[in-house]
C-alpha cells in the first residue's frame, strides 16, 4: 500500500468515526415538535390499524409526501417503541451510508476524502441525520446514488447502476425536491445508456416492482388526483411560515444557497443558540460560511469545465469499452459536472415555479450536487496549495460548533425560544400524564400553542395504565429551574395554589391523538 493509499485509508476512518459518533451520542436529546410526533405518530397508528403506509404528510404546497419514512418507522415500530434507540439506529444508518457514499465519491471522482471527514461535521446535517423526520432520508439516499452513478459511469458496473436507480427514484419518493436530481440523473442514463439498461432489465425490473409496491399508492396518488391540479398549485405554490407568494426572485435565490446545509449560522442563530466566548463562536460561524462562497466559485469552475470540453469537441459519451478492469474516471467526472450542472437549472426552475423560499431544508432532494461543488471548488484549489488549508479552517470551525452544541443540548436542552424539550424530557411528562385522568392542563411553554401534538402522540406511542388519578387543583406544565435561563428542560406539577399559576400560562389538551390517516 502506497502513501497515498494509506492516506486515503486514514481519511476514510476519520470521516466515519467523525459521522456516526456524534450522530449516536445522546439520542434522547433530540428535537421532537412539529414532523416528528405526526410521523412516528401516524407509523403507529397505521400498524393498529394492521396497515401499509400509503401516502407521507400532507405538504406546504397541498401535495402529500411520500410514504417510504413511515413505513421505516412502521418497521421498527412493530418491534419497539423505544424512541431513543430508534433515534440511534437512524442516526447510525443515515450517517453511516451518507459518510460511506462521500468516501466512494471521493474515490470515483478524484476528489480529497479530507473534505468528507470535514463536511459530516456540518452541525445541521448532525440534526438531520438524527432527529426522525421524513424529508432529511433524501441526504445519504441523494449522495449513494450520485456515488453509485459515478461509479457506474466509470466501470459500466451493472451493480453501480442498480444502487443508483434505487437510490436516485427514492429521493422524489420520499420528498419531491428530489425531481431535479432524479430527472437529471435518469435523464442521462436514458440518453446516454439505454444499452446498459436494457443488458441489466431483470435487476431494475426487481427494483422498480419492489419500489412500485412499496410506493403504488402515492404514485396513484400523484398521478391521478395532483397531476391534474398542478397548474393551481403553480399558481399558488407554496404556503405557510409567512412565505406565501413570495417574490419569483426571491425564490430563485434558493438553489444558490444550498451551501447553509454545510453552514453553521442557521443552526447557531435559529437552533441551538451555543454558549461561550461571542468572538470564537462568531468567527467560526464566519469560516463556516465560506462553503457558500466554495460553492459558488465551484459552480463556476464547473461552467469554465463545460465549455472547454464542448471547444475542444470533448463532450462525447463515454467510449463502450468502459470496464471495471480499465475504469475511465476522468470521463465520469465530466459526465457528473455536466449533470450536477442539469440539475441545478432545474432545481431553478422548480423554485421559481412554486415560489419555495430559500430555507436550507429545501435543498435536501438536491443536496448532492451542492457538496460537489464545493469539491469540486477545493479541488481546484488543490492547485494553488490552499485546498487542504481551507478545508481544515471550515472543518475546523464546524467541530467547534457541532460538539460544543451536542453538549450543551445534551445537559441543558434545545434553546426554548426556537426549539423543544428534547424528547427524553417529553417523554418522561408523557409517562407521569398517563397516571393522571386529567384531558387539559395549563401550561406557560409556548411551544406547545403551536405543536400540541408533541405530548399528544407520545401519549399513544408510550401507553400507560388506565389512570383512575384526577389532580384536586389541576396540573401545570413549566420549564424547570436551571442555571441556562434559556434551557427547553421541562417539568409537570399539580398545582396547589392559585400563585403556582403563571399569568401567561393557558389550557393545553393532553388527551392521547386519534387516528387522522
Amino acid at each position: 500500500m502506497g502513501a497515498r493509499d494509506r492516506q486515503w485509508v486514514a481519511a476514510a476512518i476519520v470521516t466515519l468515526v467523525l459521522a456516526i459518533v456524534p450522530a449516536v451520542l445522546w439520542p434522547g436529546a433530540i428535537s421532537w415538535m412539529c414532523d416528528e410526533p405526526l410521523l412516528v405518530g401516524q407509523a403507529w397508528h397505521y400498524n393498529a390499524m394492521h396497515q401499509l403506509a400509503g401516502r407521507g404528510l400532507a405538504g406546504t404546497v397541498s401535495v402529500p409526501y411520500g410514504p417510504l419514512p413511515t413505513q421505516l418507522y412502521q418497521l421498527f415500530l412493530l418491534f419497539s417503541n423505544n424512541l431513543p434507540l430508534l433515534v440511534g439506529l437512524r442516526a447510525a444508518l443515515c450517517s453511516g451510508v451518507l459518510a460511506g457514499s462521500l468516501l466512494w465519491l471521493s474515490k470515483t471522482l478524484g476528489l480529497t476524502p479530507w473534505f468528507a471527514a470535514a463536511l459530516v461535521l456540518s452541525p445541521y446535517l448532525w440534526w438531520t441525520q438524527r432527529v426522525l423526520w421524513d424529508a432529511s432520508f433524501a441526504l445519504p439516499l441523494g449522495v449513494l446514488g450520485t456515488a453509485a452513478y459515478a461509479s457506474f459511469l466509470a466501470t459500466r458496473s451493472g451493480r453501480s447502476l442498480l444502487i443508483a436507480v434505487a437510490a436516485i427514484t427514492m429521493v422524489p419518493l420520499i420528498h419531491l425536491q428530489g425531481l431535479p436530481l432524479f430527472v437529471g440523473f435518469m435523464g442521462h442514463a436514458l440518453w446516454r445508456h439505454r444499452d446498459s439498461l436494457r443488458r441489466h432489465s431483470v435487476g431494475l425490473g426487481v427494483v422498480m416492482l419492489g419500489l412500485g409496491i412499496l410506493n403504488g399508492r402515492y404514485i396513484y396518488l400523484i398521478v391521478c388526483v395532483f397531476a391534474p391540479r398542478m397548474a393551481q398549485i403553480f399558481r399558488h405554490g407554496y404556503v405557510g411560515n409567512g412565505a406565501d407568494h413570495l417574490p419569483r426572485l426571491i425564490s430563485l435565490t434558493g438553489p444558490f444557497l444550498g451551501g447553509k446545509l454545510l453552514a453553521a449560522e442557521h443552526f447557531v442563530t435559529q437552533m441551538s443558540r451555543l454558549n461561550g466566548p461571542p468572538g470564537l463562536i462568531n468567527a467560526a460561524v464566519l469560516v463556516s460560511k465560506g462553503v457558500i462562497g466554495l460553492i459558488w466559485l465551484g459552480m463556476a469552475t464547473c461552467v469554465f469545465s463545460l465549455i472547454r470540453q464542448w471547444m475542444r469537441g470533448d463532450a462525447r459519451p463515454a467510449p463502450r469499452s468502459v470496464s471495471a478492469a480499465r475504469p475511465d474516471f476522468a470521463s465520469a467526472r465530466a459526465t457528473i459536472i455536466a449533470i450536477c450542472l442539469a440539475c441545478l437549472l432545474l432545481q431553478i426552475l422548480l423554485a421559481i415555479s412554486l415560489r419555495v423560499p430559500p430555507y436550507p431544508q429545501y435543498c435536501f432532494g438536491t443536496f448532492p450536487i451542492h457538496v460537489l461543488f464545493a469539491w469540486f471548488a477545493i479541488d481546484w484549489l488543490r492547485r494553488v496549495r490552499l485546498g487542504m488549508l481551507v478545508t481544515l479552517a471550515w472543518g475546523l470551525s464546524l467541530g467547534y460548533i457541532t460538539l460544543g452544541s451536542a453538549w450543551q443540548i445534551h445537559r441543558h436542552g434545545w434553546n426554548r425560544y426556537c426549539m423543544s424539550p428534547t424528547l427524553e424530557n417529553q417523554a418522561q411528562i408523557a409517562r407521569q400524564l398517563n397516571g393522571y385522568s386529567d384531558e387539559t392542563i395549563l401550561t406557560n411553554v409556548a411551544m406547545y400553542g403551536s405543536y400540541p401534538m408533541a405530548l399528544r402522540e407520545l401519549r399513544v406511542i408510550l401507553p400507560g395504565e388506565a389512570a383512575a388519578a384526577h389532580s384536586p387543583h389541576g396540573l401545570l406544565l413549566r420549564y424547570a429551574a436551571s442555571s441556562d435561563p434559556a434551557s427547553s428542560q421541562i417539568e409537570l406539577i399539580e398545582i396547589r395554589a392559585a400563585s403556582d399559576v403563571p399569568a401567561d400560562a393557558l389550557k393545553l389538551d393532553v388527551t392521547p391523538m386519534p387516528p387522522a390517516y
